[in-house]
């Protein structure tokens, strides 16, 4: 079995650490250290800086509410899968959404037994969407309790799918926007 030592160093020693590289250590006292544009960071920073999320205003990384994110909406695919396989496929796939200050739920079933006879051949597949969605007011005034008031909305998604990977989408919500959209899905 051979050992490498650097020739400059005894076998077993480190060299102290400078503040443009990172510290060695000997394998029996392994030492972990994050470092991000040379500067030393702590493991959630490091960790903000690799997913491109950023850290707040009170300091407090996004990284977290992207977990949990994450987390609602794993569980809620999980709910939704084992309610379809009793329920059958009417049961709405449920979604849950949290960006931009903006948090909605989303409740979208297969709408294909609702296209007409006389459209099956212009018409492959249908998909229809309730959206409830609930965004901060930006206007900072806050309501009798002292939170900020909140604005709700509802919207309806349509997508339709047609010959040749073309998919049309018609939003309407929340508030009186609205949109349609015709793409190419190869």
């Amino acid at each position: 079995m051979a050992a490498f030592a650097s020739p400059s160093r005894p076998r077993g020693t480190t060299a102290p650490p400078t503040s443009s590289s990172p510290p060695t250590s000997p394998l029996h006292h392994p030492v972990l250290a994050f470092f991000v544009d040379d500067a030393s960071v702590t493991p959630a920073d490091a960790m903000a800086a690799l997913t491109g999320t950023h850290t707040g205003a009170n300091g407090a990384s996004s990284l977290q509410s992207e977990v949990g994110s994450m987390a609602t909406g794993i569980a809620a695919g999980l709910l939704t899968l084992g309610a379809r396989r009793e329920l059958g496929e009417w049961v709405p796939v449920l979604a849950f959404d949290q960006s931009g200050g903006a948090t909605s739920v989303r409740a979208g079933a297969d709408a294909q037994r609702l296209i007409p006879g006389f459209l099956r051949k212009l018409v492959i597949d249908a998909h229809v969407e309730g959206i409830l969605s609930e965004r901060q007011s930006s206007s900072g005034t806050p309501t009798s309790d002292g939170q900020a008031a909140a604005q709700t909305g509802a919207a309806v998604l349509l997508e339709l799918r047609f010959p040749r990977d073309l998919v049309g989408q018609a939003q309407y919500g929340p508030g009186q926007r609205w949109s349609t959209d015709l793409t190419w899905e190869p």
